[in-house]
């Protein structure tokens, strides 16, 4: 993508989810649309919103485990 004008809002939004990368991709809307970010790397930015998709990502695992689990009747 070559134009400047493009800016990262909730829009695209769909696209990382259909990546399977929803935390990842709100992360990054959130950091784009954010001035407390402008001062980070943007290795830092990146690095950051990976950390938030693993984490989901975990979250998810761990949920549907729990899900999963049968409950002993007395």
């Amino acid at each position: 993508m070559s134009d400047s004008s493009i800016h990262l809002d909730d829009t695209w939004l769909d696209t990382f989810t259909s990546l399977r990368m929803t935390a990842f991709g709100q992360t990054v809307i959130d950091i784009a649309n954010d001035a407390a970010y402008d001062e980070w790397t943007f290795s830092q930015k990146i690095a950051f919103a990976l950390d938030k998709e693993v984490a989901a990502r975990s979250e998810r695992r761990q949920s549907k485990t729990t899900q999963s689990i049968p409950v002993a009747k007395p």
